[in-house]
């Protein structure tokens, strides 16, 4: 072997590095970079290849439905959200349901609402009378919809409310439930709501002494003022708790007003009612109090009739027992069944002075 084509040991020893350009004639790109290229190709050639394995057989169904489910998985699940201002309606009442189309696909389709009554149950859409339990065609779910339930023998009688939409990509559904309250019909344990028997164990009496010539006194509007019977289907309820007086009961069952009261007597407290708001309150309604007695009582009072705007109700309240306390707590609309322009109004505290 010549000299001249004997490797030298300088060379042969030397390490091989990924350099500049200048050096190498190549760009510059650390180690990690093309390590971290090499694992991306990779992953993408594993996903194609599992994608290809599961959707090998399957009919167009079954890949739309594989599509839906990736949709679900980021957050970008195709939904239809219902949504009425009040879900306890007067009977023949105006409602305006609104309907959201969340994340709709581009595919064309059809939009259906069905109303799942009784035979006791008539129903109207937009105006027109429409059967119960069959599908009707929407033109759209842009626009606010507007129906109304009526029910001719039943006071309480429970309506779910079913919008579809249906294409060649998917088929969505949602429900909401409403209430139809006919105030003409006598209440009677068969039209007991969901929420009336939640309640049905309540005393609706306030709790007296134990003397056996006491009169039991209860709660009782004394009067129901109307100020105004305009109402409108797209405005907002209101109840509002307005404290009049505190006082007692004397022997004859009449109320006095009275700043200071015996530890003996049966107070009594007079307040109102009202609807400042700009829509009916159905009739169906209820206040409940906690009662400062010897033996902490809650009561429950009964369903009490529809508030339009500016009309109120008068209330008296009276219990024995009168405790330490002396501190009445008072709350319209426990359970916040009615969707209000302000919920702040709906709680009241009423202090006693009781002379000891």
């Amino acid at each position: 072997m010549n000299a001249e084509n004997e490797p030298r040991m300088e060379e042969a020893n030397r390490p091989i590095t990924i350099g500049s350009a200048e050096e190498n004639g190549n760009p510059n790109r650390p180690v990690w970079v093309i390590i971290l290229a090499i694992a991306g190709i990779l992953a993408v050639i594993v996903a194609l290849g599992i994608g290809i394995f599961q959707l090998a057989g399957r009919t167009p169904e079954n890949i739309s439905q594989i599509g839906s489910n990736l949709g679900n998985l980021f957050g970008r699940e195709e939904r239809l959200n219902l949504d009425v201002e009040n879900r306890t309606i007067d009977s023949a009442e105006t409602v305006t349901l609104s309907v959201e189309h969340v994340n709709p696909s581009e595919a064309v389709g059809t939009y259906t609402i069905e109303f799942e009554c009784e035979e006791t149950v008539t129903a109207e859409l937009n105006g027109t009378a429409v059967a119960c339990n069959e599908e009707i065609d929407l033109d759209s779910v842009d626009e606010a919809i507007q129906f109304t339930l009526t029910s001719t023998t039943e006071r309480y009688v429970d309506v779910p409310v079913v919008v579809r939409f249906v294409s060649d990509e998917a088929e969505l559904s949602s429900d909401i439930l409403v209430t139809v309250v006919n105030s003409q019909v006598e209440d009677t344990t068969e039209g007991e709501t969901e929420a009336d028997e939640e309640v049905a164990d309540v005393p609706e009496q306030i709790p007296t002494s134990t003397d056996e010539d006491t009169e039991e006194v209860t709660p009782e509007y004394v009067t129901v003022e109307r100020e105004g019977r305009v109402t409108d289907p797209n405005g907002t309820p209101d109840l509002k708790i307005v404290i009049e007086e505190t006082g007692f009961i004397d022997r004859d069952g009449d109320f006095v007003e009275a700043d200071e009261i015996e530890d003996d007597d049966r107070a009594a407290v007079r307040f109102y009612v009202i609807n400042d708001g700009t829509k009916v309150v159905n009739a169906g309604w209820h206040f409940s109090s906690l009662l400062p007695t010897e033996d902490e009582y809650y009561f429950q009072s009964v369903k009490q009739p529809a508030l339009y705007p500016g009309d109120k109700v008068v209330f008296e309240l009276a219990f024995d027992n009168i405790d330490e306390d002396e501190v009445l707590y008072l709350n319209v609309d426990p359970a916040n069944l009615i969707k209000e322009a302000s919920e702040d109004n709906n709680i009241k505290l009423v202090e006693f002075d009781v002379e000891r």
